[in-house]
């Protein structure tokens, strides 16, 4: 008797520790939560995807009028989430506070992703990062070009935390150091 009752509870017990992942769209937010992401300051991000004065403009979308040749280059929209992507380019010089995504999220578990430039002539190609999760400063992110590689590297992990307690969460994706940075964001994924 105790072998069919357990048997009959091991579907509830597996259900209960099914993990799901989820996706923060840099665009469309949290399908399953409606959350958006927070950009701030809201005026020095661009929806990549629809820009019209951006060096790295959509593929699918002719070369804007100001970007002169040899100089820029076309994101593929088709290997970005949903084909888009926020991004800004921060200078340390301009006095401009730093320039921030914020995301909430439920779960265990983070991974952001970025789309990384190389050497894209006419545009500054540095990505500098720093995350903050739930008030607490976490692992920085560099990445600087490599001349040798394609000018762009789409889905790269630029922050993952597999070790955080379940629950509610605020992760902050930050630039404003001491050095230029591109940021090309894409999309979280949550657990």
């Amino acid at each position: 008797m105790k072998f069919i009752t357990y048997y009959c509870l091991l579907p509830a017990l597996a259900s209960a520790s099914t993990l799901i992942n989820r996706t923060i769209d840099d665009t469309f937010g949290d399908g399953s939560t409606d959350r958006s992401v927070v950009y701030n300051p809201v005026d020095v991000w661009t929806r990549g995807d629809t820009c019209q004065n951006c060096y790295l403009y959509p593929n699918n979308r002719p070369r804007p009028s100001n970007v002169p040749s040899g100089t820029g280059t076309a994101v593929n929209t088709t290997l970005t989430h949903n084909g888009t992507w926020h991004d800004t380019t921060y200078f340390p010089d301009s006095g401009n506070a730093p320039y921030n995504i914020t995301v909430s999220f439920k779960g265990r578990a983070v991974y952001v992703y970025n789309i990384l430039a190389n050497a894209v002539n006419g545009t500054e190609t540095n990505t500098i990062l720093d995350f903050n999760l739930d008030g607490e400063d976490v692992r920085p992110y560099t990445h600087f070009p490599n001349v040798s590689a394609p000018p762009l590297l789409y889905n790269q992990l630029v922050y993952v935390n597999s070790s955080i307690p379940d629950g509610q969460h605020t992760l902050i994706m930050s630039t404003g150091n001491s050095r230029p940075s591109l940021v090309l964001f894409d999309r979280v994924d949550y657990t």
